[in-house]
């Protein structure tokens, strides 16, 4: 599978999203000039957590991934001795010696990683274990539901079943809907959606290339490393094709909506 999660991508998608993360943050009285523990899942290279948490001077940050490759890349870009990184499944940890080496935490952050755990609320259930009483989760999530197109909404449509399908069957695109019922399974109470919606009304052929090259790109799937002949494949980037000439027209209407969901313990 070929997610074009590299580098740039990360910190593109990084940056386009701080805003609406610290209007979160603030609206929850999240003080940086406080003292926090906090825990990043699933913090890749650890240039999300520095953005996001870069004024919490105060604060204790640790950050986990499963890559060992992204984790020594923001190992080595850490000249924080407020944050540390470490690689570690925490479905695969004990979840008891995990709090008796860290201890609990104020504030947990998940940055699109919660598409991908195959027991989410088994992990939910982790992350409320984690947290001291009063303290608060933060997920930011996807959800294809959440897109829509016109003229033609058919190929918006295809293009989301055959990436469920073929190129990322192990990624819940549909999960921001859940998140509700998995969080109050899971013990939390006090949650939140909150709602950030983007689309191509009055933009530029520029920002409207921009628009579709955060929602898309990454999408994208590289026929040289996989079965070039497999039609479902070919259709998808064909499809996707087709899509990046429709932003481009003047009578075309996108429209995006991202998630950022609050919970308590």
């Amino acid at each position: 599978m070929n997610y074009n999660w590299d580098e740039q991508f990360l910190k593109r998608q990084a940056d386009s999203e701080l805003s609406n993360m610290q209007i979160v943050l603030k609206e929850n009285n999240i003080d940086p000039n406080k003292k926090y523990s906090i825990l990043d899942i699933g913090c890749s290279n650890g240039y999300n957590t520095k953005l996001v948490f870069q004024k919490y001077i105060y604060s204790q940050i640790l950050g986990i991934d499963i890559d060992k490759a992204r984790i020594s890349n923001a190992n080595q870009n850490n000249q924080d001795s407020n944050f540390s990184f470490i690689c570690i499944d925490l479905l695969k940890t004990d979840i008891n010696k995990f709090i008796s080496a860290f201890g609990k935490f104020d504030i947990i952050f998940c940055s699109y990683v919660i598409q991908y755990f195959s027991n989410p609320l088994l992990f939910l259930t982790y992350c409320h274990m984690l947290l001291r009483e009063g303290g608060m989760i933060f997920i930011k999530a996807s959800d294809d539901n959440g897109k829509i197109s016109y003229p033609k909404p058919e190929i918006l449509k295809e293009i989301i079943e055959l990436y469920s399908n073929y190129v990322a069957p192990d990624s819940d695109r549909f999960c921001a809907s859940k998140c509700y019922s998995w969080l109050r399974s899971s013990g939390f109470t006090k949650i939140k959606y909150n709602y950030f919606t983007q689309d191509t009304t009055n933009l530029s052929t520029a920002e409207k290339i921009s628009l579709y090259n955060n929602d898309f790109l990454f999408r994208k799937f590289n026929l040289d490393k996989y079965d070039k002949y497999c039609f479902g494949l070919q259709r998808y980037n064909y499809l996707l094709s087709l899509l990046y000439e429709m932003f481009q027209q003047d009578n075309f209407y996108y429209s995006s909506t991202s998630y950022i969901i609050t919970a308590y313990f």
